[in-house]
């Protein structure tokens, strides 16, 4: 013969087993569900399903709290969804402030305000391309290129369609007399901005030429180069 369905006495103590009917369990469950407290009356029906294995109440009901139970935590889980939507939309509204008044201060030269307003922006979200690329302008403006590049390269994972990035990644290394890596990266800022249609056309082009004549390469290294680039 198979194991019982019974429960064992670690189901419920020997006098409530004893004492409670299944409507008594039924109407405590209910008060559980009526509290949402559903956990617990899942756990009461289990029970008295073990207890009385042949009722149909019992199965109807369970059915019915472990429905309930879903829809609460789908419930719950939507608000906490929309609050974390809620508090990141404020999150982005205060640090397009904290950016926008770094680029005020950036125009004025003060650039310690302007790295402090970017430190503001950064603890609130670190993976935001301008917030890498004015530090990175800051950075070129003190002479620290070296940092400098690194809040570029920061800024180009974060946005690599951003011409404006790879031009001033071409601007500093130019000071730094890179020329070859210059030329990669004004070539990058050519193509990223469309420069064929665009004002930028001549701006970029003009910076093209002189690389090139710096390092008086040939007409097929330069194609060779934009080839490779848009590759």
């Amino acid at each position: 013969m198979g194991k019982s369905n019974r429960p064992g006495p670690s189901d419920l103590p020997e006098e409530l087993r004893d004492q409670l009917s299944l409507q008594d369990l039924i109407d405590i469950a209910d008060r559980l569900v009526e509290q949402k407290r559903y956990d617990e009356a899942v756990a009461l029906f289990e029970t008295a399903q073990r207890l009385f294995p042949d009722s149909v109440a019992v199965r109807l009901n369970l059915a019915r709290v472990r429905d309930l139970k879903r829809r609460e935590e789908e419930l719950e889980f939507q608000r906490l969804q929309d609050e974390f939507q809620k508090q990141k939309a404020e999150a982005d509204i205060l640090t397009g402030h904290f950016l926008s008044l770094a680029r005020i201060y950036l125009s004025r030269n003060q650039l310690l305000k302007v790295l402090e307003l970017l430190e503001l922006a950064r603890h609130i979200n670190p993976n935001i391309a301008e917030l890498h690329r004015l530090a990175a302008q800051v950075h070129y403006d003190q002479m620290n290129y070296v940092r400098a590049l690194a809040a570029l390269e920061e800024a180009r994972k974060l946005d690599p369609f951003n011409a404006e990035i790879p031009h001033l990644q071409s601007r500093i290394e130019i000071e730094q007399k890179q020329y070859e890596q210059a030329l990669t990266h004004i070539i990058d800022a050519y193509l990223l901005s469309g420069a064929e249609q665009s004002r930028f056309r001549e701006l970029y082009s003009e910076q093209i030429r002189t690389l090139v004549e710096q390092l008086k390469l040939k007409p097929k290294d330069v194609e060779s180069i934009m080839h490779a680039r848009k590759d």
